[in-house]
C-alpha cells in the first residue's frame, strides 16, 4: 500500500471511532519504529473525522491509486465545475456507501479515466 490508496478497515478499532469495513484514504507512510500507516477518514461532507496511524494487519487495499498518477503531496489546486443536481446527488449516495467524501470519489474516478486513456493511448 502506498500513499493515497484507499484502504478498508479490517476489524473494529473503538479507541480510535473505527468499525469494521469503514474507507480512509493514506496520507502517510510510516516506517520507524515500524511500518505503519497514517489514514485519514472524512465524513459525508468531507470533514475529517479521525486521522490515525494503523498497522498493515488492521487494513486491506479497497483501491490502489496508480503511482504515476498520484498527488506527490505537492499541492492541489480546487476547480469549482458546475454539475447537475441529479447527478451529485447520485454521486454523494455513492460516496458515503463508501465511507469517503464525494471530492475523494470524483478524484479516484478522474484518476482512472486518466489512467485509462494513457493505457489506450
Amino acid at each position: 500500500m502506498k500513499l493515497h490508496d484507499v484502504i478498508k478497515v479490517k476489524e473494529d478499532i473503538p479507541e480510535e471511532n473505527l468499525e469494521k469495513g469503514m474507507s480512509g484514504v493514506i496520507v502517510a507512510v510510516l516506517r520507524d519504529p515500524c511500518l505503519a500507516y497514517e489514514v485519514e477518514f472524512c465524513d459525508e461532507n468531507g470533514r475529517t473525522v479521525t486521522e490515525t496511524a494503523l498497522l498493515p494487519e488492521q487494513i486491506g487495499l479497497e483501491k490502489q491509486i496508480p503511482a504515476d498518477h498520484s498527488d506527490t503531496n505537492t499541492g492541489k489546486k480546487d476547480f469549482l465545475i458546475p454539475v447537475d443536481e441529479l447527478l451529485a446527488g447520485r454521486l454523494t449516495e455513492i460516496a458515503e456507501s463508501r465511507h469517503i467524501p464525494p471530492e475523494a470519489l470524483i478524484e479516484l474516478w478522474l484518476k482512472e479515466k486518466i489512467s485509462e486513456s494513457y493505457q489506450q493511448a
